[in-house]
């Protein structure tokens, strides 16, 4: 996989990442919904101190607090798209409102290659500051900062699952990526009975 970042904007200042995420949010509310194959998982975190980056981004004054949300939608083959978001306290995010506070969309397509390589191709959009140029430049940076962070983490899965089958342990947040690995499972097995029958 290739990854290239074409934009220069080591000058730009960007919190790291890693102040995308709290304590809090992680212990936040969690619900899975199916339909079909389809699956669509929603975090919550209501009436609490937004994460460092959101609070940059939305330029929240010190001690506001905000709605946090997070809401994945995986779709077959493997297509994930990730709206998440910061809005003041009472915004009816829940219901989909997306106009106020800070709201990015992420689109992460992922084509195999081979049995144990893919492309990996991810998008970021937003809809806040768009007259401020450096934020696109910004989120550029830090939304592939984020994927090569994740990548490292790819490739150590890939390493742990080359040494044969070992048992798992499944917390209630893997509800949501047990059903889409149950679900590509399932295609590969359908595509295969199609292939032999062919």
């Amino acid at each position: 996989m290739l990854v290239e970042n074409l934009l220069d904007t080591t000058h730009l200042p960007f919190l790291h990442p890693t102040t995308l995420g709290t304590d809090a949010f992680a212990r936040s509310e969690f619900e899975v919904k199916r339909d079909g194959d389809r699956i669509t998982g929603s975090r919550y975190l209501m009436n609490e101190l937004p994460a460092a980056f959101h609070k940059q981004m939305g330029g929240f004054p010190d001690g506001m607090k905000v709605d946090r949300w997070q809401v994945t939608h995986f779709g077959p083959p493997c297509f994930v798209k990730l709206d998440i978001g910061s809005a003041p306290v009472g915004t009816p995010v829940r219901q989909g409102e997306r106009g106020v506070g800070v709201n990015m969309w992420n689109l992460n397509a992922i084509t195999p290659e081979t049995e144990k390589s893919a492309h990996y191709f991810f998008a970021q959009a937003y809809n806040f500051r768009l007259d401020e140029p450096w934020i696109g430049s910004g989120l550029a940076r830090q939304i592939t900062d984020i994927f090569m962070d994740d990548m490292a983490m790819v490739k150590a899965q890939q390493k742990n699952m080359d040494m044969g089958p070992v048992p798992s342990v499944t917390l209630g947040q893997d509800k949501a990526w047990i059903a889409m690995r149950g679900i590509v499972d399932r295609l590969i097995k359908e595509e295969g009975q199609k292939a032999r029958a062919a």
